[in-house]
């Protein structure tokens, strides 16, 4: 278990300088196609070059002193024995943060499916609209269900149909089921939220470009 949180921190710090690269050069320009595919590499990259740089060698045993070297692997060394288990606290932190965020994303997802499934179903070409009741639900699409209410159904239903085709045909949901699985390992990572964010403004400048 020692050997998967060095592996996720080496992972976390390649993350999170790739992430500044970005910004600094990409995100205010005007490609959502692009950036994506950008975007998705970064999560490629971050996590193959620690796997990469350690080759056949094993990761060591959590202790206490976390060591960085100039090609972003972490290792973790034991210190001096000072009678506090230093390690294991560190450790039962990371894992008790990866299961607040795995708790939280599957109330959400339980949440998504509630509303899915209590709204009024018409199956369509490629995708199914649900329409709910109340007016209080933006529109939104996940996999192959678009949800709205009914009032938006009959006020602006072509464009918003159109807007979020372009999310369901492009599988923007397959992406941020990436970049929250990243969520879940990183937690402690603000790269890692700060990535999604990025990943969802994209998709929304995506699917405009395609209904323009």
């Amino acid at each position: 278990m020692g050997a998967i949180f060095s592996y996720t921190l080496a992972a976390g710090l390649v993350l999170l300088a790739t992430y500044i690269i970005y910004k600094w050069l990409l995100s205010s320009e005007n490609q959502p196609r692009f950036n994506r595919l950008v975007l998705l590499s970064l999560y490629t990259a971050s996590f193959a070059a620690p796997a990469l740089s350690l080759g056949s060698r094993s990761l060591p045993s959590p202790g206490i002193a976390i060591e960085i070297d100039g090609l972003g692997e972490a290792t973790v060394t034991e210190a001096a024995s000072s009678g506090i288990p230093v390690a294991s606290v560190i450790l039962a932190v990371y894992l008790a943060g990866c299961a607040i965020v795995l708790l939280w994303t599957a109330a959400t997802a339980i949440r998504l499916a509630s509303i899915v499934r209590r709204g009024r179903h018409i199956h369509k070409d490629g995708y199914t609209l649900v329409l709910l009741p109340e007016s209080g639900i933006a529109p939104f699409s996940w996999g192959r269900f678009m949800v709205m209410s009914e009032a938006d159904h009959g006020d602006a239903a072509a464009m918003i149909e159109c807007h979020e085709r372009a999310h369901i045909s492009a599988r923007h949901f397959l992406d941020l089921l990436l970049g929250q699985a990243v969520c879940i390992l990183l937690w402690y990572n603000p790269a890692s939220w700060l990535m999604l964010a990025e990943l969802k403004a994209v998709h929304e400048y995506e699917a405009d470009e395609r209904v323009l």
